[in-house]
Order: C-alpha cells, then sequence, then structure tokens
C-alpha cells in the first residue's frame, strides 16, 4: 500500500486592493486604550484560517473606521441607541488591504454576499 503524504505550506501573498471575504471571530475593548480589537478569520480558500486583529477607534465617530466596520457587518448605528459591541461575531464582511511599512493592513471594509441584518 502506498503511504500518503502532507505537506504544510505557507499562506499565499496578500494582495492590495483585493477583497477578502472575513468571519469576525472575537472583539473586545483594549485595556488602558481608546480602541476596540476585533480578530477576524479570512474565508477565502487561499488563506484558509489565517486570522487578522484590527484596531476601531473609540469613539464610533459616524463615518469613521469603526463605524464602517460595524456596518459592513451589517450592523446599523444610529446616534442615539446603544450597540453591543459582540454583536459583530460571527458575522462575515470583505476587508480590503493596504500596504503599511510593516506589512498589510485593512483599510475599508465592505458587506460580505452573505446576510447580516439587524
Amino acid at each position: 500500500m502506498r503511504k500518503v503524504k502532507i505537506r504544510l505550506e505557507d499562506y499565499g501573498p496578500l494582495e492590495v486592493g483585493r477583497p477578502y471575504p472575513v468571519l469576525v471571530c472575537h472583539i473586545a475593548k483594549k485595556h488602558r486604550h481608546s480602541a476596540l480589537e476585533a480578530t477576524v478569520r479570512h474565508l477565502d480558500p487561499s488563506q484558509e484560517g489565517r486570522e487578522v486583529q484590527i484596531e476601531l477607534s473609540l469613539p464610533v465617530l459616524p463615518n469613521g473606521r469603526t463605524a464602517r466596520f460595524f456596518r459592513a457587518a451589517g450592523v446599523g448605528l444610529r446616534p442615539d441607541k446603544d450597540v453591543p459591541i459582540d454583536v459583530v461575531i460571527g458575522r462575515t464582511l470583505r476587508i480590503i488591504l493596504g500596504a503599511t511599512p510593516t506589512g498589510f493592513e485593512p483599510v475599508a471594509f465592505e458587506p460580505h454576499e452573505q446576510e447580516n441584518q439587524t
């Protein structure tokens, strides 16, 4: 009988400007900072299992990065309504990466094709 072998391969390169579907796995307020930290897991087959931490600033401003993240995850935000941060866990969105001196950083967020409504 022939032995079956497997080999661990590194992730392929990330592409600047390409939308990647991700699943929100965790979100929490960073200690002593005015920010949230979200952990998202790539759903793209070429990046399966790869996780990214995203810092989201507080307070949440109408067209700021944090508001765009929550809206892309299908969470409606209004000035007169508080929203629990964990409502985004288990939701999908797309992140678009930009190049930084130290690697890549999500620079934009879009809704994913899957329904995310509240």
